[in-house]
């Protein structure tokens, strides 16, 4: 995709965050965060989106509760408990369409627990 311009690239945070197994909040890397992030990685890579959006890696993004937690910018959107199966989903409808997967989208603020 061409024609892309910096300024109007997606960031795409996924937590990878690692805690103990014992951990009362848990962690998004049991959740399959980095699973995520690889899948993510390699469909921009297949459809040949980098000029549009970068997948990165994160520690912890706030709301460990609800992970695996995804967060957009610049677009501020954060998703909950996301899994593999909502990858393309989020990369064809929010970064490609301008819209968000509303179903992913957490109830409360997630930046409240920031």
């Amino acid at each position: 995709m061409n024609g892309a311009s910096p300024k109007n690239k997606k960031y795409v945070l996924i937590c990878t965050q690692e805690r103990p197994p014992d951990h009362p909040k848990g962690c998004c890397k049991q959740r399959g965060g980095v699973d995520l992030l690889t899948k993510l990685r390699d469909a921009i890579s297949e459809r040949e989106l980098g000029e549009v959006v970068r997948a990165v890696g994160a520690t912890c993004l706030g709301p460990c509760e609800t992970g695996a937690t995804v967060a957009v910018f610049p677009d501020n959107v954060w998703y909950a408990g996301v899994k593999e199966a909502d990858v393309l989903e989020i990369l064809e409808s929010h970064i490609l369409r301008n819209q968000p997967v509303q179903r992913l989208m957490p109830k409360e603020d997630p930046t409240r627990l920031l």
